[in-house]
C-alpha cells in the first residue's frame, strides 16, 4: 500500500510508504488527514490523502519519497528499492 498526497492548490503530488510516515508522525494520526502541509504552498488545507495498492507494473517505476537519516530529509526512489 502507498499513500498519495496531492495539493489541490498547486498540483504537487508525492507518494509515500505508510511505514516511513509512521517513523515521523504519531502512529495514532488518522490516515485520511494529511500528515504535514504542502512543501510548496505551506498549508495542509488543500492537501488530499489517498491510499492505494500499487499495480504490479509500477514496481521499479513508481517514485516514492523515503526518509534519509534521523531528520526530515527525503529522497525519491523507485517502488521496490
Amino acid at each position: 500500500m502507498v499513500l498519495e498526497l496531492r495539493c489541490r492548490r498547486c498540483g504537487k503530488q508525492r507518494t509515500f510508504l505508510p511505514v516511513d510516515l509512521l517513523k515521523i508522525c504519531n502512529p495514532m494520526h488518522p490516515v485520511h488527514l494529511p500528515p504535514f502541509e504542502c512543501g510548496r504552498c505551506g498549508t495542509a488545507e488543500f492537501v488530499s490523502v489517498r491510499t492505494r495498492v500499487p499495480l504490479p507494473e509500477e514496481y521499479g517505476r513508481l517514485s516514492i519519497r523515503r526518509p534519509v537519516g534521523q531528520v526530515w530529509k527525503w529522497r525519491t526512489s523507485l517502488l521496490g528499492d
